[in-house]
Order: C-alpha cells, then sequence, then structure tokens
C-alpha cells in the first residue's frame, strides 16, 4: 500500500478508517477498514488502547500520518461576527472573543475557525466565522496514544465541519445538511451556499437501540444489528416488523413505536435549526447522510415526519460508495 495519509472516524462504537490522498479534481482512497469495539473494549480504556494500536499497525504500517475526529461531546461551536478582514486579526482577538462564549476558561481548549465567504450585506471590514473549540483534556489521550505508537499526527477534525465540505457536491444555494451517527447528529444549514449555522446534537440512532435493549429485554449488539438493517421503507405497522424481522407480535409493537419515537425527536432537532434561517423554510432542502447500511431510512424517516424536499446525501461523489466512510471522505475534501 502506498504512503497515504490515514483519515480516522473514532465513535463510541467503532474506529473507522481509510488512507486518502487530496487531488484537485478527486480523492484517491484505499484500503477502507473497521474496528468494532466489543463490550469489553467499551468499557476498558487501556484494552481499546491496545486493540486500536494493533488495528493501526496491523492495515496501515507504511501511513505517513494520521488525521483524527475531534470528540463530539467535548467540542463547542460557535458562529461569530467580528469587525475585522483579515484572518491575523481575527486569530489574534477570537481567544478574548471566546473567553465569554465558552463554559470553560478559552486557556483550556484548542481552537480553530474557518471565515466564511463574503456577502453583499457584510461591510469591507467585517468577517463571519465559524468556530470549534476542544476541551484539551479530551484530546491529549488520543494525541499520547498515536504518539507513542509512532504515527505522525498530521491534524484533526470536527465532523460538522466535515459534513459542511460535501455542499460542494450539490447545486442547491440552499440547503440543510444532516449527518446520522450512532451517538451524534450534526447538522449545517446553508444559505446562499454560505454555512449559516452548525449544530452538534447528542442525538444518533444509539438511543433507540438501547431503548429497544431495554424494552424488550434482547443485547444492546443484537438490538444494534436489527435497527441497522432497517427497511429503507419507513412508517411501517407493526405487522410489517414482524414479517420482516420474524419476532414476535410484542416486540413488533416495540420495534415500531421505538423507530417512531427517535424519527420524531429528530425531526424536532431538524425544525429548530430550520427556525435559524431567514429564508421560507418550506422550500429549503434536506440532505441526508448516515453510516447506517441502507442509507435511504433517515430519508425515509425525515420524509415521514417533515414537509421539506428531503434527498440522500451525494455518497456517489466518493471513492467508495459505503455510507460507513462518508465522512472520512468528506474531512478530506476541499473547504467550500
Amino acid at each position: 500500500m502506498s504512503r497515504l495519509p490515514v483519515y480516522l472516524e473514532i465513535t463510541n462504537r467503532e474506529l473507522r478508517s481509510i488512507a486518502i490522498k487530496k487531488g484537485f479534481s478527486k480523492l484517491e482512497a484505499e484500503n477502507p477498514q473497521i474496528l468494532h469495539f466489543d463490550s469489553l473494549l467499551q468499557n476498558e480504556e487501556e484494552k481499546r488502547a491496545i486493540a486500536i494500536v494493533e488495528f493501526l499497525q496491523k492495515n496501515y504500517p507504511h501511513a505517513n500520518g494520521i488525521y483524527f475526529n475531534v470528540p463530539a461531546q467535548s467540542q463547542f461551536l460557535r458562529e461569530l461576527n467580528l469587525p475585522f478582514s483579515t484572518a491575523a486579526k481575527v486569530k489574534e482577538i477570537l481567544p478574548f472573543e471566546l473567553d465569554s462564549l465558552l463554559p470553560i476558561p478559552v486557556d483550556e481548549t484548542v481552537f480553530d475557525f474557518t471565515l466564511k465567504p463574503k456577502i453583499k450585506e457584510q461591510t469591507p471590514n467585517e468577517s463571519q466565522l465559524s468556530v470549534c473549540a476542544v476541551e484539551k483534556k479530551a484530546l491529549l489521550p488520543w494525541l499520547n496514544l498515536f504518539s507513542a505508537a509512532g504515527f505522525s499526527i498530521l491534524g484533526m477534525y470536527s465532523p460538522v465541519a466535515a459534513l459542511a465540505n460535501t455542499f460542494s457536491l450539490y447545486e442547491e444555494e440552499d440547503a440543510l445538511l444532516l449527518h446520522v451517527g450512532s451517538a451524534f447528529s450534526y447538522l449545517v444549514l446553508f444559505e446562499k451556499k454560505v454555512p449559516v449555522a452548525m449544530r452538534s446534537i447528542p442525538l444518533g440512532y444509539d438511543i433507540a437501540v438501547h431503548k429497544l435493549s431495554k424494552r424488550w429485554k434482547k443485547s444492546v449488539e443484537e438490538s444494534e444489528q436489527m435497527f441497522r438493517n432497517l427497511p429503507s421503507q419507513t412508517g411501517l405497522p407493526a405487522s410489517a416488523y414482524k414479517k420482516y424481522f420474524d419476532i414476535p407480535k410484542a416486540q413488533a409493537k416495540i420495534f415500531a413505536d421505538t423507530v417512531q419515537e427517535f424519527a420524531t425527536s429528530l425531526a424536532n432537532e431538524v425544525e429548530l435549526t430550520l427556525k435559524l434561517s431567514s429564508v421560507d423554510v418550506d422550500s429549503i432542502p434536506i440532505l441526508c447522510s448516515s453510516d447506517l447500511h441502507e442509507p435511504a431510512i433517515i430519508e425515509n424517516l425525515l420524509r415521514d415526519n417533515l414537509a421539506q424536499p428531503i434527498a440522500a446525501a451525494a455518497y456517489e461523489k466518493f471513492p467508495v460508495k459505503d455510507p460507513a466512510y462518508f465522512l472520512l471522505q468528506a474531512a478530506a475534501s476541499p473547504s467550500p
């Protein structure tokens, strides 16, 4: 395998990895892999760290470095307007601005920002920016782990910023991008090709999985497998799930109710984000992605609960079509 940088997405359930080379017109991707964390690795950090290092050394022995995602539960996203026109001036003043906007001292975080494209309404000396700040204590274990294993750390990325990168794949001027992961979902609202709001919310399909496990007393692993393999057609009655999964009627009722509860919660978060828009929300399409096996599941769940036009993400634009690697390839894509 060639010496390419490796992009990692570390979630509460697994580590996804892919070697990616950025090109002027397209990405080159090699060797996509997934390391699943069983219940032991989820709860014992030392054993999980050993498993991760062994996994990387086995699959990417010649990697020239690593990019990894910042922990979603430890990041703070902010949208700011500052009366400065240059990135250098913004960088100088930003720590003082963030000091009053974060729930922890700014010197306990690592932060970065992206300047948004200029719009007509702005004055020449005004800048709009998206900021991501992450607690240092959440990053240090990963930095120490990869460094001790001999891997160069080339950078970190925010999943919500990676999602924003994918907007260049679409023709829309206004849209809401939504990615649903296992523990977190990410939303980016675009108006006139400019990201106006970015949200990271602790609402992923794990919530439905754990509800299922508790309600019908099956293991989390079995419940997750069933949820990940939802039929692409949604809004089904309990009888349809009974036939599809070959489960008892009572369990099918629990399954149907749990899926609907999750869909309603997700639709509520989408509606809250759309309220931040200054344009007619009924005309804003929602572009959905997920690491579920069937990408159309989230698309159809929302279609049953919202009035907006809804479409699946442009997976075909990336070298690896598997939805599990959508955000990783997005992270390596050029910023919008």
